[in-house]
């Protein structure tokens, strides 16, 4: 299939430029909302670029969105730091702005707790979320054991991937980083997922050192309507490393072909079980 084109595009939102990219849907795509996909904190809409050339190939896929989050890529930054519930606010203002009433949601790292945030808290905007690699805050992750991840994780991810965080990391500057961070562990992602009633997936790779696996079975344990599954031989960032095996799992999530019940208890999931 001929492949699709992206376009980026600037717009203006509380006063600030921000930066996204969308992807139309294939010929063959299903009636269902646009893709809503959430960087990861030091990410940005290039972190997401295989995955999306990915999606460009295929006739079934939705349309898709991706905002550079603020502060974040080429979005400006805001006169404050942000916790995971202004991200979602801020999101949620996005796509009114966009005139997008319903999405799909398919959050990374720390977009999977602002995913998590948005579903709850506009949960007439949200049909389905994915969450790859969700970092779940500092009462079941420790700063420190994050660092540690973070670290180890490094060593598993492609040098093309380790340079994009870091150029990010330094537009982002280290003191926000920092107090971005102190804002990701004062969030507690179980207590929006127990909530929750979207159907949800709970991805990882499984040489994810970031995300603790016990962690992410728990999350899925936690939501009421849930799959996970295990993108074999990828670490933190499938969507880069491993884009192709990452959207067939997020697709057949989609389009409602996985069980949408729940099945984390027995550790079924689309790509792998969680063993």
């Amino acid at each position: 299939m001929t492949r699709r084109s992206t376009t980026d595009h600037w717009m203006t939102l509380d006063g600030r430029r921000v930066f996204y990219r969308t992807l139309p849907a294939g010929p063959a795509a299903a009636p269902r909302p646009p893709l809503l996909l959430v960087h990861g904190i030091a990410c940005c809409t290039e972190t997401w670029r295989p995955f999306l050339d990915t999606l460009a190939y295929r006739a079934d896929a939705p349309a898709v969105i991706v905002p550079d989050l603020p502060a974040h890529g080429r979005s400006a930054r805001p006169g404050r730091i942000l916790g995971m519930g202004d991200f979602a606010a801020w999101t949620e203002r996005l796509l009114r702005d966009l005139e997008a009433p319903h999405v799909d949601v398919l959050g990374h790292s720390m977009g999977g707790q602002v995913a998590l945030a948005l579903a709850h808290t506009h949960p007439e905007r949200v049909r389905r979320v994915a969450l790859l690699g969700p970092t779940t805050g500092g009462r079941h992750v420790s700063a420190l054991r994050n660092f540690v991840g973070l670290m180890a994780d490094s060593l598993l991810e492609r040098l093309s991937y380790n340079l994009l965080l870091t150029g990010n990391f330094l537009r982002m500057g280290p003191l926000r980083y920092l107090l971005t961070v102190r804002e990701m562990q004062r969030d507690d992602a179980f207590l929006r997922a127990r909530q929750l009633r979207a159907p949800t997936l709970v991805l990882k790779g499984s040489r994810d050192a970031i995300v603790p696996k016990h962690i992410g079975r728990r999350l899925a344990a936690t939501l009421s309507r849930s799959e996970y599954a295990l993108v074999p031989g990828a670490a933190h960032a499938a969507q880069f490393t491993h884009p192709r095996q990452t959207s067939e799992c997020v697709l057949q999530f989609l389009e409602g072909a996985a069980n949408a019940s729940h099945t984390a208890a027995t550790g079924s999931g689309v790509l792998a079980s969680a063993s």
